[in-house]
C-alpha cells in the first residue's frame, strides 16, 4: 500500500490486479489446511519469480493477492504481465507427490484513470474480480463504471429481500399446468412476487442464492403453500 500510495502523490500510471485462488476452499476441505498453506506458498514464490521493477506483488489474506504495476503507461504493458501470470500458472503445482492445477480469477483496474485514491482501486479491482466470480471463473476482466452501478443494484436488491423476509414482503401466485393430452389441469407451480416491488424473479431469484436468503425464502414459499392448500 506504501509503494501505491507513492505511485499515486507522483502522478504515476499503473494498474492494481485482484486476484484469488478458484474454489480454493474445497482443496483445504477434501486436501486440508496444512496442503493448503503449501499450495499458496508456491503460488507466492511463482509470483515473486514475475517480480520486476515495475511490479510489486503480495498477499493480501487467506488465497487472495493483489499485484501493482508501477509506472506502466498503457493496457498493452499490463496485458503482459497478465500474459506472463497465465503462464506461471498453466504448469501444475507439485504437493506430496500431487499434482494440482491452479485457475483464479483477477480484477483489474487500471489508475489514475479509474480513480487516484488507494481504497477505492481496492475496491474496484475486487467488483470487476466479483464480476469473474459470477460468470465462470478462471479469467480476468478490466473494471468499468457500470460494474459499479451493478454492484449497487445487487445491494439493493439485497435490503428489500431482507426487508420483505421481515415485513412479509412476499406473495405467491399459482400457474396452472395442464395436461396437453387431456387438457385437464395437473397441479400449479408456484411463482415467487415481491409485493411492493415490481421486480422480476429472473432477477431477485440468483441474488438471493448469492446472499444464503434463499433458504429463509424457500421455508417461506412452502410453509406458505401448505397453509393455501
Amino acid at each position: 500500500m506504501t509503494e501505491l500510495k507513492s505511485q499515486l502523490e507522483h502522478g504515476k500510471k499503473g494498474a492494481v490486479l485482484l486476484f484469488d485462488i478458484d474454489d480454493f476452499k474445497s482443496v483445504n476441505d477434501t486436501l486440508g489446511h496444512v496442503y493448503g498453506d503449501e499450495l499458496l506458498k508456491q503460488i507466492a514464490a511463482r509470483l515473486e519469480d514475475l517480480q520486476d521493477d515495475h511490479m510489486l506483488a503480495a498477499r493480501l489474506g487467506g488465497d487472495e493477492f493483489l499485484i501493482l504495476l508501477s509506472d506502466i503507461s498503457s493496457v498493452e504493458e499490463v496485458e503482459t504481465y497478465v500474459s506472463a501470470l497465465k503462464q506461471k500458472f498453466s504448469s501444475c503445482f507439485h504437493i506430496d507427490g500431487a499434482e494440482n492445477y491452479v485457475h483464479y480469477s483477477m480484477g483489474i483496474t487500471i489508475f489514475p484513470d479509474d480513480s487516484d485514491e488507494i481504497n477505492q482501486l481496492i475496491m474496484n479491482a475486487d467488483t470487476a474480480m466479483y464480476e469473474v466470480k459470477h460468470n465462470g471463473k478462471n479469467h480476468c476482466i478490466y473494471y468499468h463504471a457500470d460494474m459499479k452501478k451493478h454492484v449497487q443494484t445487487k445491494k439493493e436488491i439485497e435490503t428489500m429481500l431482507r426487508q420483505a423476509l421481515a415485513e412479509d414482503g412476499f406473495h405467491l401466485l399459482y400457474q396452472p399446468k395442464v395436461n396437453t393430452t387431456t387438457g385437464e389441469i395437473a397441479g400449479f407451480e408456484a411463482l415467487l412476487r415481491m409485493k411492493k416491488h415490481q421486480i422480476s424473479p429472473a432477477l431477485f431469484i440468483p441474488i438471493a442464492e448469492e446472499s444464503g436468503y434463499i433458504i429463509e425464502i424457500g421455508r417461506w414459499v412452502a410453509k406458505t403453500v401448505i397453509a393455501q392448500l
